[in-house]
C-alpha cells in the first residue's frame, strides 16, 4: 500500500516502481528466452513481428517502427538472425536502397519454442495476480502513453 504522499510524489513512486519492475520482468524473460529459444528478447520481437505479418516479411523500415528499434541496431541485429538461418534479407528488385527481412522454417521453429515458454513466463510473472480491473487501468494508462508517443 502507498504511503500517504502528495499527488505529485505518488505519480514519481508510480514511474519508479513501473521502471525498476518492467527492468527486472524483461531481463528475467530474456533469460529464460535464451534459455529455452536461444534468442534475446529483441530477437523475439523481430521474429514476433515477422510472424504476425501477413507474409512473414517485412520491410526494414517497417520492421524497424514496429520493434522500436534504430535502423543500424535492426540492420545488426537481423545480420545476426540472418547467420543463424533465422530469417533471409531480400533485397527490393524495384528500389535497390530497400529491403525486407522474411521468417525462415527455422526461424518459425525457434519462434514456436520460444513463444511457448514466453507465454508461461509472463503468465506467471505478470499475468496471474492481475485483477481484470488492474488490466483494464494498465490498457488505459499505457495505451494513452503508448499513443501520445507514436
Amino acid at each position: 500500500m502507498p504511503r500517504s504522499l502528495p499527488v505529485s510524489d505518488l505519480r514519481w513512486d508510480a514511474w519508479r516502481v513501473y521502471f525498476e519492475t518492467t527492468a527486472l520482468i524483461q531481463a528475467r524473460i530474456e533469460a529464460q528466452l535464451k534459455s529455452a529459444a536461444g534468442l534475446t528478447l529483441a530477437d523475439y520481437n523481430i521474429l514476433l513481428a515477422l510472424v504476425e505479418s501477413d507474409e512473414g516479411a517485412l520491410r526494414l523500415k517497417e520492421l524497424a517502427h514496429r520493434v522500436v528499434f534504430s535502423p543500424s541496431r535492426l540492420t545488426y541485429r537481423i545480420g545476426e538472425l540472418k547467420r543463424r538461418g533465422l530469417v533471409e534479407r531480400i533485397a527490393d528488385e524495384k528500389d535497390g536502397r530497400g529491403a525486407s527481412a522474411q521468417i525462415t522454417e527455422a526461424g518459425r521453429a525457434a519462434f514456436t519454442t520460444a513463444a511457448r515458454a514466453h507465454r508461461v513466463d509472463v503468465e506467471q510473472m505478470m499475468l496471474a495476480d492481475l485483477t481484470p480491473e488492474e488490466a483494464y487501468t494498465m490498457l488505459r494508462v499505457f495505451g494513452r502513453v503508448r499513443d501520445s508517443l507514436s
